[in-house]
């Protein structure tokens, strides 16, 4: 085996069992963690595949993102509606009889596609490629994606000064007063 592939195969196990661990953990706090080994083992297996802003994107907004905002809410909130989660035995039967018919049927599908090689990374060159995916982002013609960019930014701005203003207080004289 090449040494690419031996690589590849220890990254992926170590994401699954990750991702694993983030189902089946009981304290939300390490299920969070989990989660972000899960995503930083993702972006690791782009970085094997050549596509580095993709990896640089899974770390920025997965991990940067995704997983700190789950954490500030784990952090933040108290045990409200634990009471809700307690499952009976029947849920958990149906949930693990659900879970093995759609494992059953990934596993059926995946067995019957056909071409399903693996592409040569020469070809995802062009299309994982940082200088390529900039110029095509920032391309002014029917090729390029400048004007879906802006309109995204501008969302982006929009919903950062909307946090702004829920966040902030009413009165302003209540931070004065001691």
């Amino acid at each position: 085996m090449i040494v690419s592939t031996i690589i590849f195969y220890i990254i992926a196990a170590l994401m699954v069992i990750c991702a694993l661990a983030t189902v089946l953990v009981k304290n939300m706090l390490h299920s969070a963690l989990f989660l972000v080994a899960t995503f930083f083992s993702t972006a690791v297996l782009y970085l094997t595949m050549q596509a580095e802003f993709i990896a640089i994107a899974q770390v920025l907004v997965y991990i940067g993102g995704v997983v700190i905002l789950v954490l500030f809410t784990v952090l933040l909130t108290s045990q409200l509606g634990e009471a809700a989660f307690i499952s009976s035995g029947l849920r958990k039967y149906m949930a693990a009889l659900i879970a093995g018919g759609f494992l059953v049927l990934i596993i059926s599908l995946i067995s019957t596609a056909s071409g399903l090689g693996v592409s040569e990374a020469t070809a995802l060159a062009d299309y994982a490629n940082l200088d390529v995916i900039g110029e095509r982002l920032l391309r002014t013609d029917n090729q390029g994606f400048i004007l879906p960019f802006e309109i995204i930014s501008l969302l982006l701005l929009t919903a950062m000064i909307g946090a702004i203003v829920i966040a902030r207080r009413e009165n302003p004289e209540e931070e004065s007063s001691p």
